[in-house]
């Protein structure tokens, strides 16, 4: 009724997969004409229908922290990819904003892959990287670093960058486990 989320919104748990997996917002997609995106959203909208043929097609949209888009498949686009949009689906998707099919002046996201965006930080992580500023490094610092790596060992390369602002200096380092 209200038009906005009271307790947070949805897409709040997966803030840092929307800010380093994303190409853009949603409110901004126009921007990005012609340009092969990824963008992620909830969806807020599924209508799946059949047309006077008999075919498959469906309307939706999703949603993210700024804006929302509306999405049209038919036949074979529709048919591979009509099983992710069910309302309440977090997604995180792959595609084009392109002109549309005989109107060239009108520009239509063309779905290429379609994943939960829960999957896409194991799947698409490379390395972490800490940055810290060389101001604020002490031994308790170092040290509290130190036990959170061997508390919690991932699978990803960890990289830190120290920071000498004052001197716009940066170092490197690497873990060699």
């Amino acid at each position: 009724i209200t038009g906005i989320y009271i307790s947070g919104h949805p897409l709040d748990d997966f803030r840092m997969e929307v800010e380093n997996f994303t190409t853009c917002g949603l409110d901004k997609i126009e921007n990005f004409a012609d340009r092969d995106l990824r963008i992620a959203g909830i969806v807020s909208k599924a209508d799946h229908r059949i047309s006077k043929k008999g075919t498959g097609w469906g309307d939706f949209s999703i949603q993210d922290f700024n804006g929302s888009l509306g999405i049209r498949m038919f036949g074979e686009d529709y048919v591979k990819h009509k099983s992710w949009f069910e309302k309440g689906n977090i997604l995180f998707i792959k595609g084009r904003y392109q002109a549309r099919w005989g109107n060239e002046s009108d520009k239509e996201f063309k779905v290429k892959e379609i994943r939960l965006l829960e999957s896409v930080t194991k799947e698409m992580t490379q390395s972490i990287t800490i940055k810290l500023d060389i101001d604020r490094l002490s031994l308790d610092m170092i040290d509290a670093v130190e036990k959170i790596c061997q508390d919690h060992k991932g699978q990803h390369e960890l990289k830190m960058v120290v920071l000498n602002k004052s001197e716009r200096m940066k170092i490197k380092l690497r873990s060699n486990q």
